[in-house]
């Protein structure tokens, strides 16, 4: 079933399927990613999507780890692309590896950040961009998550 190793702070939660029909992947998958985000709350949560077979995936795995040692006030999640297709593909993922932001169980977009300090946004803009970080630059996403904290 699922591998619900290391949960808490401190940890990186991995979500590992194995031996789970095809028809039931995406939605096991995405119950486990729901209650992982729904653990965090207010809370900021950073979910990395990645691959084994990734040369800047396995360079970011062990920062990565330290990330959630360093601050254990953000969930820290890992999703492999591979094992999990369809939570990659529900997230949009199109690079790897990609990490995204999660407050309330939502996407930190840009429009949310702004909309905490402007009252009234009408600059006209129709679509809510999502905050994610493509590449393996640590020094970016650990500045991400502080200023996101």
């Amino acid at each position: 079933m699922e591998d619900l190793r290391n949960i808490g702070h401190g940890h990186v939660q991995d979500f590992f399927l194995a031996s789970i029909s095809e028809n039931d992947k995406l939605s096991t998958a995405g119950n486990e990613f729901k209650t992982f985000l729904t653990a965090a709350g207010h809370k900021l949560a950073v979910v990395e999507f990645s691959s084994t077979w990734c040369g800047p995936c396995k360079r970011m795995c062990p920062i990565f780890h330290a990330m959630s040692v360093k601050y254990q006030n953000v969930f820290f999640a890992n999703v492999d692309v591979n094992n999990s297709p369809e939570l990659a593909e529900t997230c949009h993922i199109r690079r790897i590896p990609t990490f995204q932001m999660f407050k309330k169980s939502q996407k930190v977009t840009l429009f949310s950040r702004i909309k905490r300090i402007i009252c009234c946004y009408r600059s006209g803009v129709m679509s809510n961009p999502i905050f994610e970080l493509c590449g393996a630059d640590a020094k970016i996403l650990e500045a991400k998550i502080q200023e996101l904290m």
